[in-house]
């Protein structure tokens, strides 16, 4: 009974995170599409740390640092990541970012980790992007993103159609 009921809860928790055609997505979940191919993520994290940060022009403000990172492991293929990070005075949910936003410093990369060939592993940091938050608290966070950039081979990437619904840690 009990690995049937493990099995069941497995089972919404992959479910939860589906398309944008499935019902609601809830959960520690996070999808996209990068280049046209749907990702969605295995496991979420979110992770926030407040430090003090010496500013040049401002003098040493408390900054609260936001991590969430999407993973889709693989040890025998690629293990794929997303990784939003923000730095912001006050995080709220009607909170827009894009690259450009001076309230808050934000980086966006997706990751392709391959262990049978490391040389074929790429990281795209993102050149554009915007990140909108739904709905944040104390231990949650939702909301969506976009961003696109190129890898170290000058290949261009584009995700899309990103959310993300994760507590924080």
């Amino acid at each position: 009974m009990r690995i049937a009921s493990l099995l069941l809860l497995t089972l919404l928790l992959c479910f939860s995170c589906g398309k944008d055609d499935e019902p609601q997505k809830e959960g520690n979940c996070m999808t996209a599409t990068i280049d046209g191919d749907d990702f969605t993520a295995e496991s979420t994290t979110g992770t926030f740390i407040t430090t003090n940060i010496d500013y040049e022009n401002l003098g040493i403000q408390e900054t609260r640092i936001l991590t969430i990172n999407g993973t889709i492991p693989s040890l025998t293929g690629d293990t794929k990541t997303i990784t939003l990070a923000f730095a912001c005075s006050e995080f709220t949910s009607d909170l827009d970012l894009v690259d450009s936003d001076s309230d808050c410093g934000i980086g966006m990369n997706y990751q392709v980790a391959s262990f049978t060939d490391p040389n074929s592993s790429v990281v795209i940091t993102a050149s554009t992007g915007a990140v909108n938050v739904e709905e944040v608290t104390d231990d949650k966070i939702k909301g969506t993103f976009t961003f696109s950039g190129e890898d170290q081979n000058g290949t261009a990437y584009t995700i899309t159609n990103g959310f993300f619904d994760t507590t924080i840690e």
